[in-house]
């Protein structure tokens, strides 16, 4: 039985580290990417909060464009996911595909996805409309933890995807 290289063992932590971090984003569009506040300091403050999937809405009233690039955000971790899995049985010989080809695309994907990430900070942004002073909390306030971690998770995967093509 062939021993491994060194490359290969890379390249399948690489491959799995990707995958990991596209399913990690799909999970993690069910954090809150907004909070809902209403209240006083007399009355106490009442906070509600959104998920990214909830805001997936083309009802009436709802943001359109924050929909269709967390829409996007949705569709691209899923084919990141895919295509790691492509590459992963591509880089063991399991199925005859030009594993450079493969990770190119894999590149062009996770590039996408981050591209849609970055859009969602700025389209998540710009539905809020929050006042808060020191008597009334009132409106959407971005939730901007998740975001920029999801935006951080994004950049980190097209690194991984960018590492684990062959030369």
């Amino acid at each position: 039985m062939a021993k491994k290289s060194k490359k290969s063992r890379v390249n399948l932590i690489l491959n799995l580290v990707t995958i990991a971090l596209g399913g990690l984003l799909l999970g993690f569009l069910a954090l809150p990417h907004i909070t809902i506040k209403a209240g006083s300091e007399i009355t106490g403050t009442y906070a509600s909060s959104v998920s990214g999937y909830d805001l997936i809405s083309f009802e009436e009233g709802a943001d359109t464009g924050v929909a269709v690039v967390l829409l996007f955000v949705a569709i691209f971790a899923s084919l990141l996911v895919v295509a790691g899995l492509v590459k992963l049985l591509a880089d063991s010989g399991t199925i005859k595909l030009n594993t450079r080809i493969v990770g190119m695309v894999e590149a062009i994907i996770a590039l996408a996805l981050l591209a849609f990430l970055i859009a969602n900070i700025f389209t998540v942004k710009g539905i809020c409309n929050g006042v808060e002073d020191s008597l009334i909390t009132l409106g959407n306030f971005a939730v901007y933890a998740t975001l920029i971690i999801n935006a951080i998770i994004g950049a980190v995967a097209f690194v991984t995807s960018l590492l684990s093509i062959k030369k």
